[in-house]
């Protein structure tokens, strides 16, 4: 009968829904497992620091569809944090210094913890410098602690992730595993 079959089509079409679903998941987690064995093979095969780095963070950026990525490390006199490295549309390094424990950046790097600040430049621990308008573009931003034997030697930045929610637990656990592949 006609209901019967407009049942069968209604079934038909909710399981297609659900295997397409489940093939972009798929397809997402094969494409950061490659990143993974990736970033492996580029920490042993390249050997200049900025080469590798700036292959870390295009990798990244291609894998969270993202804008902007850096490194920064902790300079231990000055109390700061500057950028080693980074991709995307930043001004120059000289306008990223920090001092620990100051924004996002900077209270990751005194914590050891890692911050998702999915409001951007709303979030109240983001650091708005009234000079630096593209302080006002960010709309999302990721950042975790490079940590060596217990001590956090620096911090990983990602930015204005292309998608309305922003960065979700894929990312953390991405960002997670290459920022101690970095540190080591």
């Amino acid at each position: 009968s006609c209901d019967e079959i407009g049942m069968m089509s209604q079934g038909l079409n909710q399981m297609m829904a659900s295997l397409f679903s489940y093939s972009t998941l798929l397809r997402q987690r094969i494409n950061r497992l490659t990143l993974l064995y990736n970033v492996s093979q580029a920490t042993n095969h390249i050997e200049e620091t900025d080469k590798l780095l700036g292959f870390i963070l295009d990798s990244l950026l291609t894998a969270t569809n993202s804008e902007k990525a850096s490194v920064m490390l902790i300079d231990r006199d000055r109390s700061k944090l500057f950028v080693k490295s980074y991709r995307g549309n930043y001004r120059s390094e000289s306008e990223y210094d920090f001092s620990i424990g100051e924004g996002i950046a900077g209270t990751v790097a005194k914590t050891g913890e890692m911050i998702i600040a999915n409001n951007g430049h709303r979030d109240p621990r983001f650091l708005i410098r009234e000079h630096v308008k593209k302080d006002y573009e960010i709309r999302n931003l990721i950042c975790a602690p490079m940590i060596i034997k217990d001590c956090t030697v620096g911090v990983v930045n990602l930015c204005n992730k292309q998608h309305e929610l922003g960065y979700d637990n894929d990312d953390i656990d991405l960002l997670s595993t290459v920022s101690a592949q970095i540190a080591g």
